[in-house]
C-alpha cells in the first residue's frame, strides 16, 4: 500500500473535479497519472488496483491513488 500523508497545514490543491455516472459496468482506465487521484463513491462500488494491490471502494468511502504509480480496474 502506498501512503499519502495529509496534514492541516498544507492541504492538497484540487486542480480538476469531475463526476461519472456509469449505467453499465466498466473498467477503470489503466494508467500512470502524473498527479494524485481522489475517488469518492456515492453509489455502487468501484474496484481499483494500485501497485498490484486490489481495492474495493463502497459508497461513502474514498481512495487516494498516488501519482507515478500504475492503477487500473480489474472488474
Amino acid at each position: 500500500m502506498n501512503e499519502i500523508i495529509l496534514n492541516n497545514v498544507s492541504m492538497p490543491r484540487v486542480s480538476i473535479c469531475n463526476h461519472l455516472i456509469a449505467h453499465k459496468p466498466f473498467f477503470h482506465k489503466d494508467r500512470i497519472a502524473p498527479f494524485h487521484v481522489l475517488i469518492y463513491v456515492v453509489k455502487g462500488t468501484i474496484y481499483v488496483t494500485e501497485d498490484e494491490i486490489d481495492y474495493e471502494i463502497h459508497p461513502g468511502e474514498l481512495i487516494f491513488l498516488k501519482s507515478g504509480v500504475r492503477h487500473y480496474g480489474k472488474k
